[in-house]
Protein backbone atom coordinates (compact mmCIF):
# COMPACT_ATOMS: atom_id res chain seq x y z
CA UNK A 1 0.00 0.00 0.00
CA UNK A 2 1.29 3.45 -0.96
CA UNK A 3 0.17 6.68 0.67
CA UNK A 4 0.63 10.16 -0.65
CA UNK A 5 -0.30 13.69 0.42
CA UNK A 6 -0.90 16.15 -2.38
CA UNK A 7 -0.99 19.93 -1.86
CA UNK A 8 -2.61 21.93 -4.66
CA UNK A 9 -0.65 24.72 -6.35
CA UNK A 10 -2.85 27.29 -4.58
CA UNK A 11 -1.78 25.70 -1.29
CA UNK A 12 -5.42 25.78 -0.17
CA UNK A 13 -6.28 22.07 -0.39
CA UNK A 14 -4.48 18.95 0.75
CA UNK A 15 -5.53 15.47 -0.38
CA UNK A 16 -4.49 12.15 1.10
CA UNK A 17 -4.38 9.32 -1.43
CA UNK A 18 -3.91 5.60 -0.90
CA UNK A 19 -3.23 3.17 -3.72
CA UNK A 20 -1.99 -0.36 -4.25
CA UNK A 21 0.12 0.41 -7.33
CA UNK A 22 1.95 3.30 -8.95
CA UNK A 23 -0.63 3.27 -11.74
CA UNK A 24 -3.52 3.64 -9.29
CA UNK A 25 -1.68 6.43 -7.47
CA UNK A 26 -0.94 8.20 -10.74
CA UNK A 27 -4.59 7.96 -11.81
CA UNK A 28 -5.84 9.27 -8.46
CA UNK A 29 -3.44 12.24 -8.55
CA UNK A 30 -4.37 13.02 -12.16
CA UNK A 31 -8.05 13.05 -11.21
CA UNK A 32 -7.41 15.41 -8.29
CA UNK A 33 -5.29 17.76 -10.42
CA UNK A 34 -7.78 17.83 -13.29
CA UNK A 35 -10.55 19.18 -11.06
CA UNK A 36 -9.04 20.82 -7.97
CA UNK A 37 -5.79 22.11 -9.44
CA UNK A 38 -6.89 22.97 -12.98
CA UNK A 39 -7.22 26.74 -12.50
CA UNK A 40 -5.31 28.98 -10.10
CA UNK A 41 -6.52 32.30 -11.55
CA UNK A 42 -9.50 33.70 -13.41
CA UNK A 43 -9.17 33.31 -17.17
CA UNK A 44 -10.87 36.68 -17.79
CA UNK A 45 -9.33 39.15 -15.30
CA UNK A 46 -6.39 37.11 -13.96
CA UNK A 47 -7.64 37.44 -10.37
CA UNK A 48 -6.22 34.86 -7.96
CA UNK A 49 -9.28 34.75 -5.68
CA UNK A 50 -11.48 32.01 -7.07
CA UNK A 51 -13.84 29.71 -5.23
CA UNK A 52 -15.71 26.48 -5.82
CA UNK A 53 -19.41 26.86 -6.51
CA UNK A 54 -22.09 24.16 -6.59
CA UNK A 55 -25.71 24.83 -7.44
CA UNK A 56 -28.74 22.88 -8.54
CA UNK A 57 -31.59 23.83 -10.86
CA UNK A 58 -34.82 22.04 -11.69
CA UNK A 59 -36.66 21.86 -14.96
CA UNK A 60 -39.86 19.90 -14.80
CA UNK A 61 -39.12 16.66 -12.99
CA UNK A 62 -35.38 16.78 -13.67
CA UNK A 63 -32.78 18.28 -11.36
CA UNK A 64 -29.45 19.44 -12.75
CA UNK A 65 -26.28 19.93 -10.77
CA UNK A 66 -23.68 22.55 -11.73
CA UNK A 67 -20.06 22.58 -10.58
CA UNK A 68 -18.11 25.77 -11.28
CA UNK A 69 -15.28 28.00 -10.23
CA UNK A 70 -16.23 31.62 -9.54
CA UNK A 71 -13.95 34.66 -9.73
CA UNK A 72 -14.45 36.65 -6.53
CA UNK A 73 -13.44 39.96 -8.15
CA UNK A 74 -16.68 42.01 -7.89
CA UNK A 75 -16.03 43.66 -11.26
CA UNK A 76 -15.51 40.33 -12.99
CA UNK A 77 -17.45 37.42 -11.42
CA UNK A 78 -16.50 35.13 -14.34
CA UNK A 79 -17.23 31.41 -14.07
CA UNK A 80 -15.49 28.25 -15.18
CA UNK A 81 -17.73 25.21 -15.69
CA UNK A 82 -17.02 21.54 -15.09
CA UNK A 83 -18.78 18.80 -17.00
CA UNK A 84 -19.81 15.54 -15.40
CA UNK A 85 -19.23 12.13 -16.97
CA UNK A 86 -22.38 10.13 -17.70
CA UNK A 87 -20.76 6.98 -16.31
CA UNK A 88 -19.14 7.22 -12.91
CA UNK A 89 -20.01 10.90 -12.42
CA UNK A 90 -16.40 12.18 -12.47
CA UNK A 91 -15.96 15.91 -13.09
CA UNK A 92 -13.80 17.34 -15.88
CA UNK A 93 -12.88 20.88 -17.02
CA UNK A 94 -15.31 22.14 -19.66
CA UNK A 95 -12.90 23.85 -22.07
CA UNK A 96 -14.63 23.14 -25.41
CA UNK A 97 -17.88 24.39 -26.91
CA UNK A 98 -20.60 22.11 -28.28
CA UNK A 99 -18.77 21.96 -31.65
CA UNK A 100 -15.54 20.75 -30.06
CA UNK A 101 -13.66 24.06 -30.40
CA UNK A 102 -11.65 25.42 -27.51
CA UNK A 103 -13.41 28.31 -25.77
CA UNK A 104 -11.60 31.64 -25.26
CA UNK A 105 -10.08 32.43 -21.86
CA UNK A 106 -9.32 28.76 -21.11
CA UNK A 107 -13.09 28.22 -20.77
CA UNK A 108 -13.91 31.08 -18.40
CA UNK A 109 -17.09 33.06 -19.21
CA UNK A 110 -18.42 36.32 -17.88
CA UNK A 111 -22.10 37.18 -17.58
CA UNK A 112 -23.16 40.04 -19.84
CA UNK A 113 -26.25 42.18 -19.26
CA UNK A 114 -28.98 41.12 -21.63
CA UNK A 115 -29.39 37.67 -20.19
CA UNK A 116 -26.65 35.54 -21.75
CA UNK A 117 -23.24 34.38 -20.65
CA UNK A 118 -20.79 35.44 -23.28
CA UNK A 119 -17.18 34.64 -23.77
CA UNK A 120 -14.92 37.65 -23.84
CA UNK A 121 -11.65 37.28 -25.65
CA UNK A 122 -8.93 38.67 -23.44
CA UNK A 123 -5.64 39.58 -25.05
CA UNK A 124 -2.79 38.32 -22.94
CA UNK A 125 0.90 37.70 -23.43
CA UNK A 126 1.02 34.70 -21.11
CA UNK A 127 0.48 31.10 -22.10
CA UNK A 128 -3.33 30.57 -22.11
CA UNK A 129 -2.96 27.18 -20.41
CA UNK A 130 -0.92 28.45 -17.51
CA UNK A 131 -2.76 29.12 -14.26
Amino acid sequence: MMRCKYLTASRQLTFEVEAETQVELFQALASIQEVFDTESACGVCGGKEIRFLHRTASKGTKTFSFHELLCKNPECRARFEFGQAMEGGALFPHRKDKDGNYKPNRGWTKYQAGGASQQQQVTTERDPWEG
